[in-house]
Parts: C-alpha cells; structure tokens; sequence
C-alpha cells in the first residue's frame, strides 16, 4: 500500500493527524478520496470549492502569505496559489459591486488619487476613486500608464457604470486627471489638494527657481506665508494673505513672481472647498487608504501578467469594502464597514462568495 505523502488539515477540529480510509462516490458519478481524523474520530471528503473558499479566506482576511495558507489548509504551494488565483480571476469590478448593491449614503463628494506598482518588472498604476464620508471605493481600474485617457475611463464607469452621483472633485493636481475632468465633468466643482500645492510651490522654490544669495529667510518665510494663506480658515483670509504676499516688499527680487501668478490663477480650485461644504480641503483619506491597501498591493509586484494582478487587486479592494473599521480617526465610523456607511446591510452578505461572478 502507497505511503501517504501529506496530510489534509480535518475541517472539525483542524489538526493535521488524518490518513486516506478509501473512496466515496459523488453523485456526478466521480470518486474522491475519504479522510479520517485519528484526532476527533470523524470522517470527512474535501471539496475542492471549499477549499478555494477557504484559501481565499486566510489569503485576503488574515493577511497570510501563499506559503502560510498552504500549510494551513494542507494542500501544496502551487494548488494553493491556483484555487485562490482561480476565486480572484472570477472577482466582479468594484463598478459591478456598485451597480449591484446601489449604496445611498454616498456623499458625492469624490476624491482621486493612484498608486504605483509593477508586473513583471513593468511600471503600472492602480487608478482609485473613494467617497469623501463613507471612505467606499465606487470604482477603480488597472492602467498600464496613468495618463489622460485612463482617467477618463475611470470617471466614465463611476459615472455611468456605478452610477455615481457626482457633487464634487478633490484631486492632488497632477496634469493628466486635471485634463480629464476639464474635459468629462467641466461643470463639477474642482478642489486640489492643499498638501500637494504647498509641496509643489516648496519644490518650485528649492529645485527649479535661481534663488539669490543671503535670502534664504526670505524664502523660508515665504513658503510659511503660503502655507498659512492655503490653510486658511475663510475665502476672504485667503484673498488677504494672498494680496499682502504679492505686495510685500520683502519677497520682491526673489524671482517668485511665476509662483504668485500662477496661485491667482488656480485661486477658484484652491478654495472650492468654502463654496461647497463637505468638499475636502485634501487627499489625506485616500493616501491613508492606499497607505492600508499597500500591504497587500506590494505583494501584486511578483505577479507575471496584467490579469492576475488585477484580479488579486479586485479582491482587495473588495475585502476592504466589507472589512469593518476599528481603528478610524472618525469615531463614528469604527464598527462599520465603508459599504455599510453607504447604506448597504452587509449582515447577511458572505463576501467571498459575493464576489464571484459565478460561483
């Protein structure tokens, strides 16, 4: 009699002391193998769908390496990676789950930023779009350059796809999303990012201006100036500090005028947010978002094609939507998952078993 090489984990008790005692008939006709636990004394038949289920549930809700999940569930390292690769490749697009639950606490108030990651040695973009007060993610996409054209497509399937209804727009400025929602949403209000401009103007300062010599007070008040006058607390303190920087004699001769020209310029996207209550001022909650989602993001570095790692990037973001808050800087939010935020009752939803298109 064949030895037996490995030993499947028993679903009672979850110990590893079990041995092959014959086979059992399904009713497709098929035969699979019988299994006796020496430690609980029960018998059971390992189906296949549960342990993709079961994989799937270590891998993404315990944060477990494909290697740990093996040894957990008993099975060897490739067949682990393959059933919970096979349960991602089936995931539906955050779009889909949007159409499909229809949230209702949404605020309108969306806020864009990407994440950088590379397959098979090639720079790619995680595209991601998060509302402002539930923290849901409505839609995201996978772009192999992070370019006007693939903005647009993100806003057309939070806009027509998961039927967001939009009020608002908080981006960190970059050109190319600036472009696409000039050209897609002219008529929605646009807020940059405060922390991004502050940053661009410091950089402008120390890397691309000839500043002259001995006034490096100078600049260094002036970068202080800008930022109070961005974090200000009203649309007319802002409009005064502004005004007594392009007036003040101590910053004449520093070559800032471009800087000062260009904050005139972008003033009605600094201060939307005073237009439009809820608005945010910053990108902060989504940088804290991909922040959270990096962990696991980083592993999709190791991935070989497109497909897979968008797949592993679905179910991400979808575990995420489902995971429920508990250590949230707003209070009210911690013990509730951002889809439950958005109005969804997620009490009966198995979310692995939602995700599959086809299960």
């Amino acid at each position: 009699m064949r030895k037996c090489k490995y030993h499947l984990r028993c679903p009672y008790c979850h110990g590893l002391n079990t041995k092959r005692r014959g086979k059992r008939q399904l009713s497709n006709g098929k035969k699979r193998n019988h299994w006796y636990c020496h430690d609980c004394q029960r018998c059971f038949t390992p189906y296949l769908r549960q342990f993709s289920k079961r994989a799937t549930h270590f891998y993404y809700d315990n944060g477990e390496t494909y290697r740990t999940v093996s040894k957990e569930i008993g099975l060897s390292l490739p067949t682990t990676y393959y059933k919970i690769k096979e349960l991602s490749l089936r995931c539906k697009d955050p779009h889909e789950v949007s159409a499909e639950l229809s949230p209702s606490n949404w605020s309108g108030y969306i806020l864009l930023d990407g994440d950088a990651l590379f397959v098979k040695g090639i720079r790619e973009n995680l595209l991601l779009s998060m509302d402002a007060s539930t923290q849901d993610i409505p839609a995201a996409t996978l772009a192999r350059t992070e370019d006007q054209a693939a903005w647009e497509i993100l806003l057309s399937l939070l806009k027509d796809k998961a039927c967001y209804h939009l009020k608002g727009i908080v981006s960190d400025g970059e050109p190319s999303v600036w472009a696409a929602i000039d050209k897609m949403l002219p008529t929605v209000p646009h807020q940059l990012c405060l922390k991004h401009y502050h940053s661009f103007i410091c950089y402008r300062i120390r890397y691309q201006i000839t500043k002259v010599q001995g006034k490096w007070r100078s600049y260094d008040k002036f970068m202080f100036d800008a930022n109070n006058m961005l974090f200000a607390n009203s649309e007319r303190e802002v409009k005064e500090s502004l005004g007594y920087i392009a007036r003040s004699y101590e910053f004449r001769g520093l070559g800032l005028n471009d800087i000062i020209k260009k904050v005139y310029i972008d003033f009605p996207l600094l201060t939307a947010h005073f237009r439009y209550p809820g608005l945010p001022r910053t990108t902060s909650s989504i940088e804290g978002l991909i922040s959270r989602l990096d962990a696991k993001i980083n592993l999709a570095d190791g991935y070989w094609r497109h497909e897979t790692a968008w797949a592993t990037l679905k179910m991400i973001i979808l575990r995420y939507r489902f995971k429920k808050f508990t250590d949230s800087s707003f209070k009210e939010h911690n013990g509730k998952c951002p889809l439950e935020l958005a109005g969804v009752d997620t009490s009966k939803i198995d979310w692995i078993r939602y995700s599959q298109r086809t299960y």
